[in-house]
């Protein structure tokens, strides 16, 4: 056997879409064809090449993946199957994607950040567009915290919105820039389960699960998912579910690398609305408490914080400007600081 030469980085990154590939079950015929012309390269690779083989066939039998990985850890590779390298969760408001110039800067972003190897998975709103169709139907619209009080009548407004006109009008946009954007709702395999967040709301649920082996074989494929926020319940009821909960659940079941919310502001702003770049979460629940954070920004820097709690490493909220680049404010964990 030949001696063990390094791995390029465009080699790692092959072998970990080749690993969760196998590990998902996916590509299994394609997959041994990779090996095999791997293999057929010199052979410089052909311990590594056995490694994951090993490690397929022990997943496959059923074997707990965690017990073989040190070894393959020590080539340098993630392959965490709740992991897709390179995953992003982005949450776009609905309000935003009114606007056609809005929705054509974002789409190019998405595409440049594709380019780049990051794996964004969109979640949306459709704020304006849910508020002026209710309006037409002569339905009151109502808040608590940021959270829109839904019966049925809402609810199957908020289905038609939000998993029709504003999933597919965005989709499009990703499209026309060369993105291979699927349009999705939470509904859509039982991909989000949810729960009743309270009688007073009426049909807005809380996300208690999320499929990310789906995510993560879509993925694969090279498909960038646009979720819609309408989930199902375990009554069998569908439910309204507040968008920034649903990236939130997203990136904890991905372990998503970055979580940002891209709102209509740059982040969280002062008193004298200068932007706070780092925020722990006792400033956040001051400044909650004194009025400084109202409204819709409410349940973002809590779905921010709880996502901080349950393993996401990094969370943003920022406008479309930063987005491209490092702006807004940033949410982690205190070990980080």
């Amino acid at each position: 056997m030949k001696e063990m030469k390094e791995i390029t980085p465009q080699e790692k990154k092959a072998m970990e879409r080749l690993y969760n590939a196998i590990l998902l079950h996916a590509l299994s015929e394609r997959a041994m064809r990779a090996l095999e012309e791997f293999e057929r390269k010199g052979g410089k690779k052909l311990m590594a090449l056995m490694e994951l083989e090993e490690r397929k066939n022990q997943s496959l039998a059923g074997v707990n993946v965690k017990e073989s990985g040190p070894r393959l850890k020590n080539l340098g590779l993630d392959l965490s199957p709740a992991r897709p390298p390179g995953a992003q969760v982005i949450k776009v408001g609905g309000g935003e994607l009114d606007d056609p110039a809005f929705v054509a800067q974002f789409a190019e972003s998405i595409a440049r950040m594709k380019r780049a190897g990051a794996q964004p998975i969109i979640v949306h709103g459709g704020g304006k567009a849910l508020t002026q169709l209710l309006a037409m139907m002569d339905a009151p619209t109502q808040f608590v915290d940021g959270l829109r009080v839904t019966d049925a009548r809402t609810r199957d407004a908020a289905l038609m919105v939000l998993s029709g006109l504003a999933n597919k009008k965005l989709v499009a946009a990703l499209i026309g820039r060369g993105v291979d954007a699927v349009g999705l709702s939470g509904l859509d395999a039982g991909l989000i389960r949810v729960e009743r967040f309270n009688d007073a709301l009426g049909f807005v649920g809380r996300p208690v699960s999320a499929r990310a082996s789906l995510i993560a074989a879509w993925l694969a494929q090279g498909l960038t998912p646009v979720i819609a926020p309408m989930s199902l319940g375990a009554d069998g009821e569908i439910y309204n579910v507040n968008a920034d909960h649903v990236a939130g659940a997203i990136a904890v079941a991905v372990d998503a690398g970055m979580l940002t919310f891209v709102t209509n502001v740059p982040g969280v702003l002062g008193p004298d609305r200068s932007l706070i770049p780092h925020l722990s979460a006792a400033q956040v629940e001051a400044m909650i408490a004194d009025g400084a954070i109202f409204g819709g920004m409410i349940p973002k820097v809590r779905a921010a914080l709880e996502a901080l709690d349950a393993g996401v490493r990094r969370v943003r909220i920022t406008d479309l400007g930063g987005l491209a680049g490092d702006g807004g404010t940033v949410f982690t964990r205190p070990t980080q600081h």
